[in-house]
């Protein structure tokens, strides 16, 4: 989907996102259960915020400004769930999610600059590769 207003794509989203991934799960034995899910996240179509203060009703500039470059990411998400533990607690889930896995360099959003120069635009770069551990109990 892309969205435009008088002829300008609107910035602070990408316009296309794709996500591919699958999930395994292997029974180790009787309720107890490795996972694992791999992804590939596209974005693309992305660009900066207007600068509204720079396109008021009186500026001749409708040029648009520069796109954010595009970029893919690879996450891996994986973990072992134990069911049926006790009458007391019904689930156990201890997974590892690994954000970035390839330590890409991207630009997360942007801003336009004042007069629409795109050297003087504001970018936010992503996330490096981070990772969190979780552990989940159903009682």
């Amino acid at each position: 989907m892309n969205a435009e207003i008088g002829g300008l794509y609107v910035g602070g989203f990408p316009m296309m996102k794709i996500k591919i991934g699958f999930d395994y799960v292997q029974e180790i034995f009787n309720g107890f259960n490795f996972y694992l899910n791999p992804n590939i996240i596209y974005n693309g179509i992305h660009y900066p915020h207007l600068n509204i203060n720079g396109r008021n009703n009186n500026s001749q500039n409708l040029s648009q400004p520069s796109a954010i470059p595009n970029y893919y990411l690879m996450n891996l998400h994986f973990g072992f769930n134990l069911n049926g533990i006790s009458s007391f607690i019904k689930n156990v889930d201890l997974g590892v999610n690994i954000y970035n896995i390839l330590n890409e360099d991207y630009i997360l959003d942007a801003y336009e600059s004042v007069n629409g120069d795109p050297l003087l635009t504001t970018s936010w770069l992503g996330r490096e590769r981070w990772i969190d551990v979780g552990l989940s109990l159903s009682f």
